[in-house]
């Protein structure tokens, strides 16, 4: 979903909300750790919610600033609840507005 159109048309912010399913697997199945330790937790389904939160500011025509923010949230996940994601780029259309 689209929240903010900038001044040039190509700016953009956006959102979007999810849900995930997945599978937690703990130390590759095995239960003891190198240091002797031992994991009492089972790999086991787990599921929760993802949301993120992306934007493109142009700088030219052909450059721009994209990032990239997402957060997972697993409810009945025992090793992290809440992981979250950043990524900060600039891209660059070799391609773009060739056909104009």
């Amino acid at each position: 979903m689209t929240l903010f159109t900038g001044c040039q048309k190509d700016d953009e912010l956006g959102q979007k909300p999810e849900g995930t399913l997945g599978h937690e697997h703990i130390n590759k199945g095995d239960f003891i750790l190198s240091n002797g330790a031992m994991i009492t937790d089972e790999s086991k389904v787990i599921y929760g919610a993802f949301g993120g939160l992306d934007a493109d500011i142009q700088f030219s025509e052909k450059l721009s600033l994209v990032t990239k923010t997402n957060i997972y949230y697993h409810a009945n996940s025992d090793l992290a609840k809440t992981k979250f994601f950043v990524g900060l780029g600039l891209k660059y259309s070799i391609l773009k507005n060739q056909a104009q």
